[in-house]
C-alpha cells in the first residue's frame, strides 16, 4: 500500500533568499541577464545608459551628503563635481561640445550627459527653494517579505520639509515617465514599505526626482500598494528556486553587454 514502507523524515529546510530591488528590476527586464550577472565569471556589466544613471545617483548622493553636513554647494561646485564624475576631471564643458563636433558618433552620449547635468542643476535650484533638512542619504533597508525571502534596497534621500518626512526617489531613465510608472513603480513602493517597516508609520510624502528633466512629482503609496510589490518579490523567488530562467528578447537587447552569451544559450542542463 502507498506509504506503507515510508519513514517520517525531517521537513525540508529552505534557506532564506535575499533579493535587492536591483535584482527585481533586472529579473523583470531579463531573467537570463540577471542569472549571468550573478556568476563570478560574468559579473554584471553596465550599459552606457546604466553607467550614466550610476553617475547621476552618485552626484545626487554627494550633493545631499554635503547638505546633511550643513554645507550648501554652489551651482559651480555642483557642475564641476558632476563633470569630474562624467569625464574624470580631464575636460571642461567647452571641450565636451567640441568633442561632440569632432566625434559625431559620441553625439547621443554627450547629449545624455548634458541632459543629466542640466537636470541635476535644476534639482539643486528646487532644493535651495525649500525649507528642508536632510535627515538621511542612501539609507539602506532590509525588509522581511516572508520566512524565506528578504528584500533589500535604499532610500536615496530622506528630508524633513516643514515638519513632514519626505522620501525622495531618483529616476534616471532617459525615457519619459508615464502615469502607469507613477502608479506602479516598485522602487517608489519600496520606499514606503521600508520606511513603514522600521517607523511603523508611512512617511507624509514620496517625491520622484527626475534627474533628466530636473522635475519633481509627489506620488501616493498605501498599504494596498505593498501587496503588488510583495507578490512580485514572491513570484521572482519562486521562479529562481525552480530555475525558471530564460532570455527575454526585446529592443534593449541591442545594447545589452550579455547579448553574445545570450545568443549561445540553448537551455539549462538537468
Amino acid at each position: 500500500m502507498f506509504g506503507e514502507n515510508m519513514k517520517p523524515g525531517r521537513p525540508e529546510v529552505i534557506e532564506p533568499m535575499e533579493l535587492s530591488m536591483e535584482d527585481l528590476y533586472l529579473f523583470k527586464q531579463c531573467p537570463l541577464r540577471w542569472r549571468l550577472s550573478k556568476t563570478e565569471l560574468h559579473m554584471r556589466e553596465r550599459t552606457k545608459k546604466e553607467e550614466l544613471a550610476d553617475k547621476a545617483k552618485e552626484m545626487i548622493q554627494w550633493y545631499y551628503t554635503r547638505r546633511m553636513e550643513g554645507l550648501l554647494p554652489s551651482y559651480d561646485q555642483v557642475k564641476r563635481h558632476f563633470s569630474d564624475l562624467l569625464y574624470g576631471g580631464k575636460i571642461d564643458s567647452r571641450q565636451v561640445m567640441r568633442m561632440q563636433r569632432v566625434k559625431p558618433e559620441r553625439g547621443d552620449i554627450v547629449n545624455m550627459e548634458q541632459k543629466l547635468i542640466k537636470g541635476v542643476l535644476e534639482m539643486v535650484g528646487r532644493d535651495r527653494a525649500k525649507e528642508a533638512t536632510v535627515v538621511a542619504v542612501s539609507k539602506k533597508y532590509r525588509v522581511k517579505i516572508s520566512d524565506t525571502l528578504y528584500l533589500t534596497g535604499e532610500i536615496p534621500v530622506v528630508r524633513d520639509v516643514e515638519g513632514q518626512i519626505e522620501l525622495v526617489w531618483v529616476k534616471t531613465s532617459f525615457s519619459d515617465a508615464s502615469e502607469f510608472y507613477y502608479l506602479t513603480d516598485m522602487g517608489l513602493t519600496f520606499l514606503q514599505l521600508a520606511w513603514n517597516s522600521v517607523k511603523k508609520q508611512p512617511a507624509q510624502r514620496v517625491v520622484v526626482f527626475d534627474a533628466v528633466s530636473g522635475k519633481e512629482r509627489a506620488v501616493i503609496r498605501s498599504r494596498e500598494d505593498y501587496k503588488r510589490l510583495v507578490e512580485i518579490a514572491k513570484m521572482t523567488e519562486a521562479m529562481i528556486r525552480q530555475n525558471l530562467i530564460m532570455p527575454r528578447e526585446q529592443k534593449g537587447c541591442n545594447s545589452c553587454p550579455k547579448r553574445m552569451l545570450c545568443a549561445q544559450w540553448k537551455g539549462w542542463k538537468n
